[in-house]
C-alpha cells in the first residue's frame, strides 16, 4: 500500500512540474493607453508575415509586413461606410506623402470583408489615396497587427516589428465629438521619434471609430 502511495505522489509530481513549467496563454485584452507592450507583444510578427503578399488596387504585388529599404511602414486600418474612417482621409494622405519623402511606407488597408473590388476602387478614388491601397478580406493584417478599430493605425520597423498601434490623433474625443483641431499627433510623434532614433512616445493608444467586424467564415460562397 506504501509503495502505490509513493508512486502517486511522484506522478503528481511530474505533472504539476510539467504544467508549471508551460508559458501562461497571452492576454486577448485590449491593452491600455500608455501602457508599456509585454516582450511577447512587441517580438517581431510571425515568420511567415514576412512572406504575406496582396494585389494592389493597380495590380502590383506588396508586401505590407516587410519592407527592408525602408525606416518604418504605416497600416492605414479604414472601413469606407465609416465615417470617422472617412475624416480621416485627408491627413492620411498628408502623412503618406510627407513621410515617403523620408523612407517611411505608408499602405490603405481595407477591412470590410464584403467590399469589392470595384467599391473599393470607386472609394479610393474618391477620396483622393495615392500610397498602395490593398484589401484585406480574411483580415490577415488586422490579426498580424491586432487592430480593432477603423480608423486604426499601426507602426512597424522594416522587419515587421511592431512598434505602435493606435489612433492617428486626437481629432475625436469619442464618438460624435469632434474636437477644432486636433492637439496629440500620436502618428507623427511615433514617425518623428523612429526618425531620430529614439522610443516611441506611446506604443499603443485607443483609437475612436468604427469596429472591425470579422468575417463570416460560415457564408457560403457566391
Amino acid at each position: 500500500m506504501s509503495s502505490q502511495i509513493h508512486c502517486v505522489t511522484v506522478v503528481c509530481l511530474i505533472v504539476c512540474s510539467v504544467l508549471a513549467a508551460e508559458p501562461r496563454a497571452a492576454a486577448t485584452e485590449p491593452v491600455e493607453p500608455g501602457r508599456t507592450l509585454s516582450s511577447l507583444e512587441t517580438t517581431s510578427l510571425k515568420t511567415s508575415s514576412s512572406s504575406l503578399h496582396f494585389t494592389d488596387l493597380e495590380g502590383r504585388l506588396q508586401t505590407p509586413l516587410s519592407q527592408p529599404d525602408q525606416k518604418a511602414i504605416i497600416l492605414f486600418f479604414v472601413l469606407p461606410d465609416c465615417p470617422i474612417s472617412n475624416a480621416y482621409a485627408p491627413e492620411i494622405k498628408r502623412v503618406s506623402a510627407e513621410y515617403s519623402q523620408r523612407k517611411i511606407a505608408s499602405f490603405v488597408v481595407y477591412v470590410d470583408p464584403d467590399l469589392t473590388i470595384d467599391a473599393a476602387k470607386k472609394h479610393a478614388k474618391d477620396y483622393g489615396y495615392e500610397c498602395p491601397v490593398i484589401c484585406d478580406p480574411s483580415l490577415k493584417l488586422v490579426q498580424q497587427t491586432g487592430v480593432t478599430i477603423a480608423p486604426e493605425v499601426a507602426v512597424l520597423d522594416a522587419n515587421g516589428k511592431r512598434l505602435y498601434r493606435g489612433r492617428i490623433d486626437n481629432l475625436y474625443a469619442g464618438l460624435g465629438k469632434r474636437r477644432p483641431k486636433a492637439t496629440e499627433l500620436d502618428l507623427r510623434n511615433t514617425l518623428d521619434a523612429i526618425l531620430n532614433g529614439k522610443p516611441v512616445p506611446n506604443e499603443t493608444t485607443q483609437s475612436i471609430g468604427c469596429f472591425i467586424a470579422k468575417p463570416d467564415l460560415n457564408k457560403s460562397a457566391p
